[in-house]
């Protein structure tokens, strides 16, 4: 009982005993309504709303629907191991063989397929409201812009360099349809950073800015020359870091975009 009254039901009784009126119930049906959210667990009005909160109901109200969204991730995940093997047999057997360009057409399939369940999870927890959502989408433009131009720079100075003779880009990184992909992830990465910042502080949103930059430089790194072997990458400092502070650029920009979209429609 008292680790119950630690939640909503503590949060319920304090409201109801707020001397303010205005910061009470406004009527006895008010109270009534936020019991039965609390027996529910649904969101209660009495509680600060917020992403961390929604889903934390969310999952005691559907765990046999979370457990299956679990072993559906699962799936994706032995999925996508068996696509990156099958590629990485395909690469060791056709080496310095000509692939065409359809090779990697079953990654980005089900690449934009995750991406897709991302964004559909990040606006059903994040609930924004259409001018945010617009400011998030204008947002991932920009990281997008970011990321195809931190390839772009690095195809050019020789940074990434294509094991395939017949591409200089073989996964199409540099291209239309990725681009619209990488813009829906950063839409949804621009709705966290944003959570982030509303809850911690900008101190906490510029921290997961800079790691997160940092880990998706490590990550291209390791994914394409590692994983998935079709590019080799320029070993040393300079290019790490470069391409670090592209993408702290491009979540930055794309954090003030989105709340300049959001202001411009108040």
């Amino acid at each position: 009982m008292r680790n119950r009254l630690k939640g909503d039901l503590d949060c319920i009784v304090l409201t109801a005993l707020q001397k303010e009126p205005l910061r009470r119930y406004g009527s006895v049906e008010a109270l009534d309504e936020d019991l039965r959210r609390h027996l529910e667990h649904r969101p209660v009005t009495a509680k600060p709303d917020d992403p961390w909160y929604r889903t934390q109901r969310f999952i005691r109200r559907h765990p046999t629907g979370i457990a299956a969204l679990a072993v559906v991730a699962i799936l994706l995940v032995f999925g996508m191991v068996a696509l990156i093997w099958q590629a990485r047999l395909t690469l060791h057997a056709r080496q310095g063989a000509a692939l065409g360009s359809l090779w990697f057409t079953p990654f980005w399939i089900i690449t934009s397929g995750v991406a897709l369940a991302g964004c559909s999870a990040a606006v059903y927890f994040f609930r924004p409201h259409p001018r945010q959502m617009t400011g998030a989408l204008v947002g991932g433009i920009a990281y997008a812009l970011s990321y195809i131009g931190q390839y772009w720079m690095g195809f050019t100075l020789g940074w990434w360099r294509s094991r395939l003779p017949e591409s200089s880009d073989p996964l199409g990184i540099v291209s239309a349809p990725v681009f619209v992909l990488v813009a829906i992830v950063g839409a949804v990465v621009i709705l966290i950073l944003s959570a982030v910042g509303h809850r911690f502080g900008w101190k906490a949103q510029l921290l997961s800015i800079v790691l997160l930059a940092l880990l998706q430089a490590g990550r291209d790194r390791v994914w394409f020359t590692k994983v998935l072997p079709v590019m080799t990458s320029e070993t040393g400092m300079v290019p790490f870091l470069s391409g670090a502070a592209i993408y702290m650029i491009g979540f930055s920009v794309g954090l003030l975009c989105a709340r300049w979209v959001g202001r411009e429609h108040r």
